[in-house]
C-alpha cells in the first residue's frame, strides 16, 4: 500500500510569514504521536510517521485500522465515553498503556476527524499536581499583592517554581498588540527583560488567533526535526487536517529561527484571555531542551486561569481607587455649580478642576464668552484648537492623548478632552507633552534583517536594548478621569441650561409686557378706526354729496365737480379700508371652537349673497366634512373665496369645490381635509402665489377690480386660526385653484 505525506512544503520566508497557514502544517513535534480517526467508525485516516515506534506496527498496518485493534477494550470504552460526553473536557487527558508504555492521550474533534495526541510520560511516571498547595498559594498572593503588577510578579515566580524553566515572563499587550514584559522571574545569572517591549510583528495575526483557540503551547526543542503526517489517501493534503487545537502541532520555521536568534532552546506559552481578547501571555523560556509532563503543564495553565480571574478585578480596583479621589473633588465642584450664581468663574478659580483630570489647563465656552485657567493657547491659536476639537468631536465627548493628529500646537498641548455642553458651549481640559522612552528588545523598525551568509531576510538577530523616544503625546486619560470629566460637564450643562432658561424667561416677560402694551395700542387704534375715523369720513361724504347734488347750491363748473367726485371716491375707498382693518382685527381665536358642518356654511354663503339665483354663476359643490372651528369665520372664508372667483372672471363663472383626505402641500404633520376650490377666472402668474395672501396686496387695477386687497389675507388668517393652511396655484388666463387644509376632527374619527 502506498503512503502519502501531507506535510506542508510551501516555501515560507520572512516576507510572507504573515500569510503562513500555521494551523495546517501537516507535521508534528517528535516528542509525541498523532492519530486522526474517522468520526463515524474510529478507523485511522492519518497518523504521524513515528507511530510505528510506539505501536510496534508498520504505518501500512496502522492506516485504516480500527482504533479498537490498537488499544485495550477498557481503553476503547474510556475513549468512547469521552466522545459521547455532552461537554467533554479536552484539556484533561486519559491514560493509555501502549506496548507497556504509559501515555497521556489528549482527544479533540476537528472537522471530520477525531484527533488523538499521545505523549509518553517524560520520566515514565504520572505525577499529579498538588492543586491544594497551588490554590492556597494563589490566595496568599491575592491578599498580599497591592497592584496587578505585584500579583503578576507572584504568578511568574510560582509558575517558574512549578515548571522549572530558566525564565518566566508575563507579557501584557497594548491595543496594537505590542508586548511589554510586565513581570518576570528568572535564573540569577540571566539578564532581566522586565520592562522590555516587543513589536506586534513578533506575533503575527494568525498566531494570535491560535493562542485564542489553544491556550497552552509547548516547544520541547527548537532544533527538532518535524515528523510528517501520512495517509493512504493520495488526494489528501495538509489543508484537510486542521491542527488548530493540537498541542503537538509543528511550529513555523520562522518562529523557530526567531527563538534561535534569542538563544532560547525550549518554550511553554500560556494565553491570558480577558473579555474575549488576548490580554497577554505567560511565556516560559529555557536555554536547553526541556520536556515537562502534561500534568505539570496543566498546573502552569491553572496559574494562567488564576491570573485571568483577577486581571479585571485588579484593573477595576485600581480604577476605583482613582475614582474615589476624583469623586471627592467632583462633589465639591458640583456644589459650586449648583449653588453659586457665578459658578463658571468659581470652578475655573478652583485648582481641583485641573487636579481632577491631572490636567494643566481648562477652558469653558459659554454664552458667547471663553474663560480659562492654567496653561492654554491664546488668540488665534485658541480659536483654531477649539474649531479642530469641535470638528473631531462631532457633537460627542472626545478625548485624545495625541492632539497633533488633529492640530499641531507645540509641546505644551498634547492631550485634550472636549465635551460639548450646548450647540455652542463647551468645556476643554488640556495636558502637556510627556516625552516617553520605550525600551525595545531590538530595534522595532528592523524586525527583519539580511543574513550576510545566505543573502536572505531573517528575523532580527539582535535583541540588544533599543531606546525609542516618543514625543507629541500626553499621558493617557484614564477611565476615572474621563468619567469625572463627563459628570462635571453634565452638571455644568444642566446649570447653564437653567441659567439660559431663567434669562429667557425674563426676556419673554419683558417681551410680553411690550406686546401687551402694543396690543393695547392696537386695540385703541382699532377702536379709533371703527369710530373716530368713520365719523369724519361720513361727514366728508355728506358735504360733498350736498354740494354736487343740491339744487339750492349755485352751479359749479365741471372741473370743480370732477375734483369733488374724486374726493368723494377717495373717502369711500378710505371708508372701505377702515372697515376692512376693523374686520381683520376682529378675526381671532378668543371663542371656543365647535364642530361646524361646511355643507351648511357653503349653502348659507351662496344663499345670502344671491349666487344661487344668478344664472351667470355655476357652482359644483361636493360633499363637505365637519370641522372644528368658528362658524362666522368659516362663512367669511368661503364668502371671500367665492367673491374673489366671481370678481376676477371673464363673464360666465364656473366654480367647483371638492374634498379629499390628504397631507398639506407645506408638509404639515398629520391628516388633513384638502378642499379644492377651482375657478375659470383670469388667474395670475405663479410668482405671485404667496404675495396674494399678504394684507393690502393687489395684482390688478382698482378701477377695474374694486376692493382693498385684504380678502385673501383674511382667508389666510382664518385658516391659521383653524390650525390649517391655504395655498394657491394658477396660470394667467386659465383660472386658479385654491386649496384649504383643515385638520381632521379627532372626535369625528
Amino acid at each position: 500500500m502506498e503512503i502519502f505525506n501531507i506535510e506542508n512544503k510551501d516555501a515560507i520566508n520572512i516576507t510572507n510569514c504573515d500569510e503562513e497557514p500555521i494551523h495546517i502544517p501537516g507535521s508534528i513535534q517528535p516528542h509525541g504521536y498523532l492519530l486522526a480517526l474517522h468520526k463515524k467508525d474510529l478507523t485511522v485516516a492519518f497518523c504521524s510517521n513515528n507511530c510505528p515506534n510506539l505501536f510496534g506496527k508498520p504505518t501500512t498496518a496502522l492506516l485504516g485500522a480500527a482504533i479498537g485493534s490498537l488499544i485495550t477494550e477498557e481503553e476503547l470504552t474510556t475513549l468512547q465515553t469521552k466522545l459521547t460526553e455532552e461537554k467533554p473536557d479536552y484539556s484533561q487527558p486519559i491514560v493509555f498503556t501502549i506496548n507497556g508504555q504509559e501515555c497521556n492521550v489528549l482527544v479533540h474533534m476537528r472537522g471530520d476527524w477525531t484527533v488523538l495526541e499521545i505523549e509518553p510520560f517524560p520520566d515514565g511516571r504520572m505525577n499529579l499536581p498538588d492543586l491544594y498547595s497551588y490554590t492556597s498559594n494563589f490566595v496568599t498572593h491575592i491578599n498580599q499583592a497591592d497592584t496587578l503588577q505585584a500579583l503578576c510578579q507572584a504568578i511568574a515566580q510560582q509558575t517558574r517554581d512549578i515548571t522549572g524553566y530558566d525564565r518566566v515572563m508575563i507579557y501584557r499587550f497594548d491595543d496594537n498588540y505590542n508586548g511589554e514584559v510586565f513581570a518576570e522571574a528568572l535564573r540569577d545569572d540571566l539578564l532581566p527583560f522586565l520592562g522590555h517591549h516587543y513589536p506586534h510583528t513578533d506575533i503575527p495575526v494568525q498566531a494570535r488567533q491560535l493562542y485564542m483557540l489553544n491556550m497552552m503551547r509547548m516547544i520541547v526543542d527548537i532544533d527538532y526535526a518535524p515528523v510528517p503526517i501520512v495517509t493512504k489517501n493520495k488526494d489528501a493534503d495538509n489543508t484537510q487536517l486542521d491542527l488548530s487545537l493540537s498541542i503537538l502541532r509543528s511550529v513555523s520555521s520562522i518562529h523557530l529561527e526567531y527563538l534561535r536568534n534569542m538563544g532560547v532552546k525550549a518554550t511553554l506559552t500560556i494565553s491570558l484571555i480577558q473579555d474575549n481578547k488576548l490580554w497577554g501571555m505567560i511565556s516560559c523560556h529555557h536555554y536547553t531542551a526541556r520536556n515537562i509532563p502534561y500534568f505539570t503543564r496543566l498546573s502552569a495553565l491553572l496559574q494562567g486561569h488564576f491570573l485571568t480571574s483577577q486581571i479585571r478585578v485588579r484593573e477595576v480596583q485600581e480604577e476605583y481607587k482613582r475614582w474615589k479621589q476624583i469623586e471627592n473633588t467632583l462633589h465639591t465642584l458640583q456644589e459650586t455649580i449648583n449653588h453659586s450664581p457665578n459658578f463658571v468663574e468659581e470652578i475655573l478659580g478652583n485648582k481641583e478642576l485641573l487636579e481632577m483630570t491631572d490636567a494643566t489647563g481648562a477652558i469653558i465656552g459659554y454664552n458667547g464668552l471663553i474663560e480659562s485657567t492654567g496653561d492654554v493657547p491664546k488668540g488665534a491659536e485658541l480659536d483654531k484648537m477649539i474649531a479642530a476639537l469641535r470638528t473631531a468631536a462631532k457633537g460627542q465627548m472626545y478625548s485624545t492623548a495625541k492632539l497633533k493628529d488633529i492640530i499641531a500646537l507645540g509641546s505644551d498641548y498634547a492631550g485634550a478632552i472636549f465635551i460639548p455642553l450646548t450647540e455652542q458651549d463647551f468645556i476643554i481640559w488640556l495636558k502637556p507633552e510627556i516625552v516617553k522612552h520605550i525600551y525595545w528588545a531590538g530595534n522595532p523598525t528592523k524586525a527583519v534583517e539580511m543574513d550576510k551568509g545566505t543573502s536572505r531576510l531573517t528575523p532580527r538577530k539582535s535583541f540588544e536594548l533599543y531606546a525609542e523616544e516618543v514625543k507629541d503625546q500626553s499621558t493617557p486619560w484614564s477611565t476615572p478621569e474621563l468619567r469625572g470629566a463627563g459628570e462635571l460637564a453634565y452638571a455644568l450643562q444642566n446649570q447653564l441650561l437653567i441659567k439660559y432658561a431663567q434669562e429667557n424667561e425674563l426676556r419673554y416677560k419683558q417681551m410680553n409686557a411690550k406686546l401687551t402694551h402694543l396690543n393695547t395700542e392696537l386695540s385703541t387704534f382699532n377702536w379709533i378706526s371703527s369710530h373716530d375715523l368713520k365719523e369724519p369720513l361720513r361727514k366728508i361724504q355728506i358735504l360733498i354729496s350736498s354740494i354736487t347734488h343740491s339744487s339750492r347750491e349755485p352751479q359749479v363748473n365741471d372741473k370743480v365737480t370732477h375734483t369733488l367726485t374724486r374726493i368723494e371716491q377717495s373717502a369711500r375707498n378710505m371708508q372701505t379700508y377702515v372697515d376692512d382693518i376693523a374686520l381683520y382685527s376682529k378675526v381671532d381665536t378668543s371663542g371656543v371652537p365647535v364642530p361646524v358642518d361646511l355643507n351648511n356654511v357653503i349653502e348659507r354663503v351662496l344663499k345670502t349673497n344671491g349666487w344661487n339665483d344668478d344664472e351667470r354663476y355655476q357652482f359644483s359643490i361636493a360633499k363637505m366634512p365637519t370641522v372644528l372651528g368658528y362658524k362666522d369665520q368659516l362663512e367669511l372664508l368661503f364668502k371671500n373665496l367665492f367673491d374673489n372667483a366671481t370678481k376676477f372672471s371673464n363673464g360666465n363663472v364656473q366654480i367647483s369645490v371638492d374634498c379629499k383626505l390628504a397631507n398639506s402641500d407645506n408638509s404639515m404633520a398629520g391628516n388633513y381635509y384638502e378642499i379644492s376650490l377651482t375657478d375659470n377666472g383670469i388667474g395670475f402668474e405663479h410668482m405671485y402665489a404667496e404675495k396674494i395672501f399678504l394684507i393690502f396686496q393687489r395684482l390688478h387695477n382698482r378701477d377695474k377690480y374694486p376692493g382693498s386687497g385684504i380678502g385673501l389675507a383674511l382667508c389666510k388668517k382664518i385658516m391659521t386660526n383653524h390650525n390649517g393652511d391655504i395655498t394657491a396655484r394658477s396660470t394667467a388666463g386659465e383660472g386658479s385653484v385654491f386649496k384649504l387644509y383643515f385638520p381632521q376632527d379627532k372626535t369625528e374619527n
